[in-house]
């Protein structure tokens, strides 16, 4: 059975990676998919998902601090959504409590990186397995000899800290979704004539991409209310102006689109 792991950024790379080899030593009729290409967007890496998507039963998403917000990892739950049964998907978390997240990654039941929710988490995979299941006291064996490795792993990673967002970084993260939205509108392609991108995955892109706009049209909302504060002619006050009533018809403009969407009003 596929595992499909999830992450997006290097804290969760790191987790990912420890998580597939612990789930393939404790559950050894599972075969998790996690990525080893760093470069998470574009053709290549879409091409790579929908593949990948292909016999996934279960999917886990690696969610750290410092990536909860990241297009990509928002995007592929999106994918995982109706691609994976919803109970069959769960959000791995380090460093980062279940009420922080935001839709679509709070749509499923949040696993942290413990000892007590990664044996849960092992004995969902278990039940997924169906008659390939190994027994209770057979997965609780396996789980306790291979567990102090992977706690020893997820410490060292959580040992790092989560880095502090950068403000440059939201940008590139603008045009990074834009480029995903676009792959999600066009996938019906020759190569993949069987669509395995659920018709959701297109809104969900979106809604992330226009979440992004709306904090960052807020941020240059507050500096242009701030340079008019301290405008000091009229040229300046003017100019200040004109960019407060551009960035409040894109907020407001992104945050009807977003109502649409969560109205599931739109086509």
């Amino acid at each position: 059975m596929r595992v499909f792991v999830s992450w997006s950024g290097p804290r969760s790379q790191k987790v990912g990676e420890a998580l597939s080899k612990f789930i393939r030593r404790v559950l050894q009729r599972t075969e998790p998919w996690y990525s080893k290409n760093s470069i998470r967007s574009g053709r290549l890496a879409y091409d790579e998902l929908v593949k990948a998507l292909i016999g996934t039963k279960f999917g886990i998403l690696c969610v750290t601090a410092d990536n909860w917000e990241r297009p990509w990892l928002n995007f592929e739950a999106g994918a995982l959504l109706r691609s994976v049964e919803a109970t069959q998907v769960t959000p791995y978390l380090l460093d980062i409590k279940p009420s922080q997240l935001q839709a679509p990654l709070n749509l499923f039941q949040a696993r942290a990186a413990n000892q007590s929710d990664t044996l849960e988490l092992c004995r969902d995979i278990n039940t997924a397995l169906g008659s390939d299941s190994l027994p209770p006291n057979e997965l609780n064996d396996h789980f306790e000899k291979w567990w102090p490795e992977l706690e020893s792993q997820l410490n060292a990673i959580e040992s790092t800290g989560a880095e502090p967002p950068k403000a440059p970084d939201e940008k590139q993260l603008i045009l990074e979704m834009r480029e995903m939205l676009s792959l999600a509108l066009s996938q019906k392609r020759p190569e993949h004539p069987v669509v395995l991108l659920p018709d959701t995955v297109p809104k969900v892109a979106e809604e992330t991409y226009l979440r992004m706009q709306i904090r960052q049209n807020e941020r240059e909302l507050k500096k242009h209310q701030n340079l008019l504060k301290e405008a000091t002619d009229q040229e300046e006050a003017d100019r200040a102006r004109s960019k407060i009533y551009r960035s409040q018809q894109a907020i407001e403009h992104a945050q009807n689109r977003l109502n649409l969407i969560n109205k599931g009003t739109l086509d």
